[in-house]
């Protein structure tokens, strides 16, 4: 983020405006938590397609950007330490197996006993669907006798069954069988993410001592690419409309025609999605302090 210029002048109430309009980048939100608790471990092979499906409940269609998975040891051969050759697989259900393959997340990261994987998997509607972790090496994963789904949002939750691939070849089972007492009363420990809220903030380079005529350069931060368009009292401010956002700052240079308090605000449309409007700030705005 730029750093702003701000008079010295700059009155508590005008620095804790400025400072609480200031919002976070959009982060992914969790939608489904069964991470509560560890009841035991379950080992995988090292066959990807024949790796474990767990049954889940969603409620709505959404696009899964991230997912973590919860290991019952973090050391030794079935650690996640190892875990770099891991997918997680999304199935949509079968009666009462995996049916068709719905996407595939990627290994990005572990830290303590979690395994974090990253993707772009679209869950078409609400129903139960399957997550089947494709291990390269064997893995040891938390199991969980209680559907503890604390945290997750309404309608999402996880159910007790665990299935294997029976046949199939590199990272796609061609077909399943549930697994027999007592697995296929649990479920996996994990938890699965969707992309959160986009948003846009707007910055001044001075809020109290602009000056009519001349540049007071406005900056929007935004939590993805997309395009803003910079507003004085609800007006379009000219050279300011429209602009590209190709990473998350944008700057208008903004010179203003009237004197007095005035209100400035960006509305950011992110790429492909909708319209976002960030708080207003005010700005005072004087005389030039000497002629042209």
């Amino acid at each position: 983020m730029k750093r702003r210029g701000v008079s010295i002048s700059l009155s508590i109430i005008f620095l804790l405006n400025l400072l609480g309009n200031q919002y976070a980048q959009g982060a992914d939100t969790k939608i489904l938590n069964s991470e509560n608790s560890c009841y035991t471990g379950w080992g995988s092979s090292s066959v990807l397609w024949e790796g474990p499906a767990s049954r889940f409940t969603a409620a709505r269609a959404v696009t899964l950007t991230k997912a973590t998975l919860t290991y019952s040891v973090t050391s030794g051969s079935n650690s996640p330490t190892n875990a770099s050759t891991q997918r997680l697989a999304i199935w949509s259900n079968n009666g009462s197996l995996p049916g068709t393959l719905v996407g595939r997340m990627s290994y990005a990261s572990y830290s303590g006993n979690q395994v974090f994987f990253t993707g772009n998997v679209s869950i078409p509607s609400a129903g139960t669907y399957w997550l089947q972790i494709l291990s390269g090496f064997s893995g040891y994963f938390c199991v969980v006798s209680t559907q503890d789904n604390s945290g997750s949002e309404a309608g999402w939750s996880t159910q007790a069954g665990i299935a294997y691939g029976t046949a199939g070849s590199g990272e796609t089972a061609t077909s399943f069988a549930l697994f027999g007492s007592p697995q296929n009363a649990y479920s996996f420990s994990y938890s699965l993410y969707t992309a959160g809220p986009e948003s846009v903030s707007i910055a001044a380079a001075d809020t109290l001592n602009a000056q009519k005529g001349l540049v007071d350069t406005l900056t929007a931060t935004t939590s993805t690419s997309g395009r803003v368009t910079f507003f004085s009292n609800s007006k379009k401010i000219p050279g300011c409309i429209n602009l590209v956002v190709a990473a998350t700052t944008r700057a208008c240079l903004w010179r203003p025609a009237v004197t007095g308090s005035t209100q400035v605000f960006v509305q950011f449309l992110p790429t492909g999605k909708t319209l976002v409007t960030s708080a207003s700030i005010g700005v005072k705005i004087k005389n030039r302090a000497s002629a042209r």
